[in-house]
């Protein structure tokens, strides 16, 4: 992903930006375009996520927040991060 703020840089607004977990532009273009609803695209990016690519890097992530304190963040201006 692409931060849409140039003001938003890694190090400095934030420690750590683990893009390979945003969701495919393809996906967040479609929703955005009307092309699927938010439920399809919630199936659609836990598919993405569940899948071998990310697998390995998902479970590290799991067991990396059961040790240290992690703060998830998002820049959407009209987001439903819940």
């Amino acid at each position: 992903g692409v931060t849409p703020k140039k003001e938003i840089q890694e190090g400095i607004s934030f420690d750590e930006w683990m893009r390979h977990f945003a969701p495919p532009s393809k996906l967040v273009g479609g929703y955005y375009r009307g092309e699927i609803s938010w439920e399809e695209f919630e199936v659609a990016y836990r598919r993405f996520l569940e899948s071998d690519a990310l697998k390995i890097q998902l479970e590290e992530f799991a067991e990396r927040c059961l040790k240290e304190p992690i703060t998830l963040v998002c820049i959407e201006a009209d987001a439903r991060c819940v």
